[in-house]
């Protein structure tokens, strides 16, 4: 099928299909896009969503969401926002034009294939059998509670030197993912698939399984690129509410997390290199003493176990009262002197606001997401430069 393209955001953001009633009703429940019924029978107009991009299908359709930022910048603050010196150091050789899916495919596939240049990583695992020969040691007391006065079978542990272990399963994970999910380009699918045979020996997770968790170190320092796409590409969203043509799959990334978890990160880490304290992410505390009312902020910047300074990030492009008020709130019930938003913006000079009859300020930055790499850092800096020039006139009192 030919994919029926959309923007993020901007002109041609709106398509016209068939779709049936339950079709209609289940893409609209998958919130990607917003659902309208059109004037002909059986005729629904699909808008996109400011920030959602990636593939969907449904029925016989197929639709493929553009960012309005390259699909490199996309996977930079994705990667960023997990390891700033991992797997994306280097510029993404794709363009727009290629979609989402097919950026992430082509990246994984050349991932995995790095990291298996000199093969199957290999591990010991911990197994628990019952075997009618000796192997390891004995379980007597899972012997005697299940056998009693058998010798035979008998209950045994032992270590296996295996390739079935957490870092093979995340890597078949996410090739099988990608496998079936819409907008993988032919080259892309070929080679997952010659990957996945490579890992026949491995338990592939069952439906619902949590991934494994694993650990950086030195035996598996050649697969850590791969391992961290990988999870990236396991926690992309894929509703599938129905059996059938009626079903949603979708491979969908939701860019207001993405930039809240890179704004989180980077002004963080920028932190961390000039004053003492650490950061705090995704924070949440309750606003009034009965604990009805939730905070939730991108990050907060603590000292001696104390929070003193307050930042959220908004992926929009237009200020609102409505935040600065919410922040202001945050900050009044955290005790904190200084509250900053950070929207996803082009180019404006920074904001800073003094409230009246306290000692509040309220700072109000851009991101400009289509800028360099370098000049998207510096940035942060600047931010970072200004948290710590108003911690100097605000100190904390406790």
């Amino acid at each position: 099928m030919t994919p029926i393209e959309l923007a993020e955001t901007g002109k041609g953001t709106t398509a016209t299909v068939i779709l049936s009633e339950e079709q209609a009703n289940l893409l609209e429940e998958s919130k990607f896009v917003d659902v309208t019924k059109g004037h002909a029978a059986g005729d629904w107009t699909i808008t996109s969503k400011r920030g959602w991009v990636g593939s969907f299908s449904i029925g016989r359709h197929e639709f493929r969401v553009n960012p309005k930022i390259t699909i490199s910048r996309l996977l930079f603050l994705i990667s960023y926002a997990k390891n700033p010196d991992g797997w994306l150091n280097d510029q993404v050789s794709v363009g727009t034009a290629e979609g989402v899916v097919s950026a992430v495919a082509q990246t994984l596939w050349r991932q995995v294939e790095a990291a298996l240049l000199l093969g199957l990583l290999h591990g010991y695992r911990e197994i628990e059998d019952s075997s009618m020969t000796m192997r390891g040691r004995l379980r007597l007391g899972d012997q005697l509670r299940r056998r009693f006065d058998q010798a035979l079978p008998m209950e045994i542990h032992y270590d296996d030197f295996t390739s079935d272990i957490a870092e093979n399963q995340l890597l078949l994970e996410a090739i099988t993912r990608m496998l079936e999910v819409p907008g993988v380009d032919n080259n892309s699918r070929l080679r997952l698939e010659g990957l996945r045979r490579k890992f026949d020996n491995v338990r592939p997770l069952s439906r619902n399984e949590a991934p494994p968790t694993w650990q950086p170190g030195r035996l598996n320092q050649r697969y850590q690129p791969a391992l961290e796409l990988a999870q990236i590409i396991l926690h992309t969203r894929s509703p599938e509410h129905a059996p059938g043509n009626l079903g949603v799959n979708g491979f969908m990334f939701n860019l207001e997390e993405v930039f809240e978890d890179f704004v989180a990160r980077a002004v963080g880490d920028a932190l961390r290199q000039r004053m003492a304290g650490s950061p705090i992410p995704t924070y949440e505390d309750r606003l009034d003493r009965g604990g009805k009312i939730k905070i939730e902020l991108d990050m907060v910047w603590q000292v001696n176990a104390q929070p003193v300074v307050a930042v959220d990030a908004k992926y929009k492009t237009k200020q609102t009262n409505d935040n600065l008020f919410q922040m202001l709130a945050y900050c009044t019930a955290l005790n904190i002197h200084q509250g900053h938003l950070i929207y996803a913006d082009g180019p404006a000079p920074l904001r800073r606001y003094e409230v009246r009859h306290c000692s509040v300020e309220l700072y109000v930055h851009a991101l400009d997401l289509t800028a360099s790499r370098q000049e998207l850092l510096g940035r942060i800096d600047e931010i970072a430069d200004t948290i710590v020039a108003s911690m100097s006139r605000h100190e904390p009192t406790r």
